[in-house]
């Protein structure tokens, strides 16, 4: 069997438990089994492992060594309810739509119902545009920090 390009991953958000093939609590080599070897390896300010296949990031928490975040930028294919997110033409009001009260953090779009993340769509950036979803507990102490997003 020939193995899928990244950009050929369907990559679907199952809110709370990962996206695509990765999933929350997986292990670098769970990961890299399910998707390949990273191109890039690095560690972020918080000293977690963060691994890259370019369109797609995958951060790992910095004591278990499990994901706890999975970052997509156009074109990977990530899909909400088998719509195209990064293709559709207003990812926000589709995102909306299942979390209708999402938060607003330093110019991220946090939809705590769904366990995403959106940046650029919201502000017309497409430099910017980014989805991560998130493991649960991720943004929770950021919660007294953030403002309903209008």
């Amino acid at each position: 069997m020939t193995k899928l390009s990244i950009l050929q991953v369907p990559f679907d958000i199952r809110s709370y438990e990962g996206v695509g093939p990765v999933w929350f609590g997986m292990t670098p080599d769970q990961v890299h089994a399910a998707i390949g070897e990273p191109i890039r390896q690095a560690r972020n300010r918080r000293d977690e492992a963060d691994e890259s296949w370019g369109v797609v990031s995958v951060r790992y928490d910095g004591k278990e060594r499990t994901v706890v975040e999975v970052g997509l930028v156009p074109p990977a294919r990530v899909f909400l309810e088998e719509t195209e997110l990064f293709s559709a033409q207003d990812p926000m009001r589709l995102l909306m739509v299942n979390d209708p009260a999402p938060m607003e953090y330093l110019g991220f779009i946090v939809f705590f119902h769904l366990g995403v993340t959106l940046s650029g769509f919201h502000d017309r950036d497409p430099s910017q545009e980014a989805l991560t979803a998130f493991a649960p507990g991720r943004w929770d102490h950021l919660r007294s920090a953030m403002r309903p997003y209008r």
